[in-house]
């Protein structure tokens, strides 16, 4: 069964049993699933160039690859080539100019370029794409760039007061409620109130890699404990 393989594979993978993983998903067909967890596997082994053309494998196939797009991305950022991956970013952000997803990964690699002010912009479209929640409750849009930003600068504590700031205003949202699970999910304490603002995240971003990614952690470590 590729999925279950896959879900375990990637369960091995966020516990650094890499040999674990490969051999897991070792005899599975190539489908891009397959091949995007297989990149994490090279990765996290350390062989950069092969993750690199693994993933490239992908998008060359499906260019609009949002879970392809987005472990490239984590893998340029961490390798210090983010004006690298910075054109394929934007051509996907304008190709669906009203999806999260691309432009939160848009503005990560814009950040990670050291322009806070762009970064800042493009959280601004987000946020105006989200009206729902951002028109009824003003202040949202503030506090929602300025935990941005301060994640950014690499301040998480700071950030995760912003964001509960946000929550206690709008319980329901989404935007927040992700990026404070993701910073929850670092304290054993708070592995339940990740879990509970994931889940509300997911509700409303089904599709989304962050989300999945931040979930499949938080069950990582509340229920398979190093």
């Amino acid at each position: 069964n590729t999925a279950a393989a896959v879900t375990l594979g990637t369960v091995q993978v966020r516990r650094g049993d890499f040999t674990a993983a490969a051999r897991t998903i070792g005899k599975l067909p190539p489908e891009p699933r397959v091949l995007i967890l297989q990149a994490a596997i090279q990765a996290g082994r350390g062989s950069i160039e092969a993750a690199r053309a693994t993933y490239m494998r992908v998008l060359d196939q499906h260019a609009d690859s949002l879970p392809a797009l987005s472990g490239l991305v984590d893998l340029e950022i961490a390798s210090g080539r983010a004006a690298e991956v910075r054109p394929r970013v934007d051509r996907a952000a304008q190709a669906y100019p009203r999806d999260s997803g691309y432009l939160l990964l848009l503005a990560r690699v814009i950040r990670a370029q050291g322009n806070l002010r762009l970064a800042e912009d493009t959280l601004q479209t987000i946020l105006r794409n989200d009206a729902e929640h951002v028109d009824a409750v003003p202040p949202l849009a503030d506090l929602l760039i300025a935990a941005a930003v301060l994640e950014g600068l690499g301040r998480p504590a700071d950030a995760r007061t912003q964001y509960e700031e946000v929550i206690k205003l709008d319980e329901d949202n989404h935007l927040a409620a992700v990026r404070l699970a993701a910073l929850y999910a670092a304290d054993d304490d708070n592995l339940n109130a990740a879990l509970r603002l994931a889940s509300t995240a997911k509700q409303h971003w089904q599709s989304d890699p962050e989300v999945d990614d931040v979930l499949g952690w938080i069950y990582v470590r509340k229920f398979m404990p190093a």
